[in-house]
């Protein structure tokens, strides 16, 4: 057969009720099949025991299907089975030099190893390489990896800090001449003195119930406090009062009416100035994390990782040559047989679909169909060839050994029965016992009766011959008419 499919593995997840889990590739046999549970939210593997599942369609190139469990509840969501071919590396067929073999049993060595070498693709895809002439190692990429993936997961605050103010970003460029006149004029601004004029909002919905809103920012007097209920400005004091910390309501405000906060405060010049600090000094923490990743290990590593479209990368890193690459990227067996130079004629002997189509392939005679009988060789036989054939005359079974005629073969059902051969072979001799049919009409024939062998036919159980017998023969039984009886030869 051919190895036109790539797949060799397949996962489900389970559901609670699914037991039967297919699979649409080939699986030779049951030793190079493995089904393995994965527990989802830990990653722990465990293999199942051959003896906790059933498959059925090994050998079949369209597949087929492994059932599990074979008892108790089905597999639940919080697992996922994975079916897969794994064929042993090994090579079991041998071939005698100068002796015939069946073109199936190479098509079948050869599709062995295709399917090895997608397995061992499947496998370099997803592994960790390293490219040609680099003095690391796998092992040591992958712990550059993980230490700058630690790095980055500890200023994730910083870095979530910087992600929540795209937005500020996006404004700072907008308004870069703006902000470079500020820059330019920082020096002044920094060594002002007094206070600038702040605004802090927030913005709540209303439930009905609730009176108390915190306050966005900190203040001491409820006239810096501006509230809005569904865009309506609302008074201080009338409608409202104030704390430090909170706005009182003098009416809780409807299930889904919005509430917007605002509060006027200032700001000092000293704060300015620690706010600007502190944005610098987690500025320079951000530079520094990304200063610490190197960028030729991680494109490294992105060249060896399946997915990111660079496979010829990841198996030149590998030292894998050209030609190989060729091979493994063929999209069929047939493209593998034409990189290996195999002619058109042996690859039409490989795609045959059975032995019958390949013996029409090489021009060889069909199979027999039967199990032939070995002729001669045994013990105390010679090599002569034997015939054994129907009568032309239909009268038997023929036997004949190179060119000389044995005569009949006797059998029970024919008239040339084994005593009617023994009586020929004696010439039917004056007491001579034999079965015959007797010809006569009328009335019946006791014992003792004298017959002529003219009216007598050697016969078997089942037939009588149609050769009259010679000499005079006494009938021992008695025949009430025509028929078969024992008769013994007295003339």
């Amino acid at each position: 057969m051919t190895v036109t499919n790539t797949q060799r593995s397949v996962a489900y997840v389970g559901n609670g009720a699914t037991t039967s889990f297919p699979f649409a590739f080939l699986i030779p046999e049951a030793a190079s099949l493995h089904v393995e549970l994965v527990e989802i939210a830990t990653g722990i593997v465990t293999t199942v025991d051959p003896g906790d599942f059933t498959v059925t369609g090994l050998g079949n190139s369209s597949g087929g299907s492994v059932e599990y469990p074979l008892s108790g509840p089905a597999l639940a969501t919080t697992h996922r089975i994975i079916i897969y071919r794994e064929i042993p590396v090994t090579q079991e067929v041998v071939v005698t030099n100068q002796t015939a073999y069946y073109a199936d049993v190479a098509m079948g060595v050869w599709d062995r190893h295709i399917m090895i070498m997608q397995e061992l693709r499947d496998d370099s895809n997803r592994s960790v390489k390293v490219p040609v002439g680099s003095v690391g190692t796998p092992a040591e990429l992958t712990q550059q990896l993980s230490l700058d993936i630690t790095n980055v997961s500890q200023n994730i605050a910083d870095i979530n800090t910087v992600a929540d103010g795209m937005a500020n970003i996006g404004t700072v460029v907008t308004n870069i001449a703006d902000v470079n006149t500020v820059a330019a004029n920082m020096a002044a601004i920094t060594s002002a003195s007094g206070s600038v004029v702040n605004m802090s909002a927030a913005a709540f919905t209303g439930d009905g119930t609730t009176v108390i809103f915190p306050l966005p920012a900190v203040t001491n007097a409820v006239e810096n406090v501006l509230v809005w209920l569904d865009g309506v400005h609302i008074n201080p004091t009338e409608d409202y009062t104030a704390t430090t910390a909170a706005v009182t309501l003098a009416v809780a405000p409807a299930n889904g009416v919005e509430v917007r906060i605002l509060v006027i405060s200032t700001v000092g010049m000293a704060d300015v100035r620690a706010a600007r600090d502190a944005a610098i000094a987690a500025a320079a923490a951000a530079e520094a994390t990304v200063a610490g990743i190197v960028p030729a290990d991680i494109l490294y590593g992105a060249d060896n990782l399946d997915g990111l479209g660079n496979v010829s990368t990841a198996l030149t890193n590998l030292g894998v040559s050209a030609f190989v690459q060729t091979i493994l990227n063929d999209a069929n067996a047939a493209g593998v047989f034409n990189t290996l130079g195999i002619s058109a004629f042996i690859q039409t002997l490989l795609n045959d679909p059975d032995a019958a189509t390949a013996r029409t392939t090489l021009g060889v005679a069909p199979a027999l169909g039967f199990t032939p009988v070995q002729q001669g060789g045994g013990i105390s036989q010679g090599i002569n060839k034997i015939y054994i054939g129907w009568d032309t005359g239909g009268n038997g079974l023929r036997l004949t050994v190179d060119s000389s005629n044995q005569g009949f073969i006797a059998r029970s059902n024919s008239a040339h029965s084994v005593m009617g051969e023994i009586a020929a072979q004696t010439g039917a001799a004056t007491g001579t016992y034999i079965l015959a049919y007797y010809y006569f009409a009328g009335g019946s024939k006791e014992l003792d009766t004298l017959v002529a062998g003219s009216a007598l036919r050697i016969a078997s159980v089942e037939n009588y011959g149609t050769s009259a017998l010679p000499g005079t023969w006494r009938l021992m039984g008695r025949l009430a008419a025509a028929g078969k009886a024992l008769f013994l030869r007295v003339a």
